[in-house]
């Protein structure tokens, strides 16, 4: 099981839209507590994410992704070794905005260029893979709009900057383990997805 690769053209990490909402921590603990790794992006807005342990003699593990195809250059995975739950801390960054054609007039910003940000309807999903993913948000989507109600999709929320400029929640999710068997990789790889299924503005 994995969310972070060593290739973004991979597609397992894309961080778009940065300057309205972005991850600014994401923490992975057992579910007694006991925090396995803290990744972090390198800057804003984020090319990358950097992946640390507390314990800082202890090595990162990586597998190599059993979906990478022939042709493509191999691709890793953050190898998690905790056979049961996991639970991870998202913690989230939500930025005014400002009215790019006004500021375009101005040389200097004023309150009436910046505008609030808000989310309706902020969604998680996970899945094998992301083809899964893929079809999960396309092909379900369309056929029931109601995709809340799926098992690998979770309701995150409503939110909005509210006069701030910068706004921050956090939300956490549980991984547990699946019914079906281990993959090639000898595990469960997941691919995870923060979306907005309702409205943006």
């Amino acid at each position: 099981m994995g969310a972070v690769a060593s290739r973004l053209d991979e597609g397992s990490i894309q961080a778009s839209d940065q300057e309205r909402l972005c991850i600014t921590t994401l923490k992975i603990t057992t579910e007694k507590g006991k925090l396995l790794y803290t990744i972090t992006p390198n800057a804003f807005p984020a090319t990358r994410y950097n992946v640390r342990r507390d314990e800082e003699d202890t090595v990162i593990e990586y597998i190599q992704d059993p979906e990478t195809s022939a042709s493509a250059l191999p691709s890793f995975l953050l190898r998690l070794s905790n056979e049961e739950g996991i639970i991870f801390y998202f913690t989230f960054a939500m930025r005014q905005s400002t009215n790019a054609s006004t500021a375009a007039e101005s040389t200097r910003p004023t309150s009436s260029m910046i505008a609030d940000t808000s989310i309706n309807s902020l969604t998680f999903l996970s899945a094998s893979t992301t083809k899964e993913l893929e079809s999960l948000v396309t092909r379900e989507f369309n056929v029931n709009p109601n995709l809340h109600k799926h098992s690998a999709v979770e309701l995150v929320g409503d939110y909005s900057t509210g006069g701030k400029p910068v706004e921050h929640f956090e939300w956490s999710w549980r991984w547990k383990k699946p019914k079906h068997e281990r993959d090639r990789g000898n595990g469960w790889r997941n691919t995870c997805s923060v979306c907005c299924l309702g409205t943006l503005m």
